[in-house]
């Protein structure tokens, strides 16, 4: 099985977002950057995979994503994924 930890709380544009998504989860370079490819991808997913996701609950592009792997989760049996809220006025 796969464990891959995600701190997506530690961006704050779409675009930084969809890189880190992109080299983390090892996507193809035709990713295209965006939900749907995003669903696509996380629903191509053919091993077992653990994702722990770090999120801040107060950015709302965070919680689309979280919301994406949600419902990828759904649809593939091999991802299953952790939430972790974080408190971005507390230091860690």
């Amino acid at each position: 099985m796969n464990n891959i930890t995600l701190k997506l709380d530690k961006f704050n544009t779409k675009k930084e977002l969809h890189g880190y998504l992109k080299k983390k989860l090892k996507f193809p370079d035709y990713y295209g950057e965006n939900l749907d490819a995003l669903f696509d991808c996380l629903t191509d997913i053919s091993t077992d995979t653990a994702v722990d996701i770090r999120y801040d609950e107060e950015n709302e592009f965070q919680k689309t994503v979280l919301k994406v792997f949600s419902d990828a989760v759904s649809q593939n049996t091999h991802l299953a994924i952790i939430k972790t809220k974080v408190d971005k006025k507390k230091p860690e």
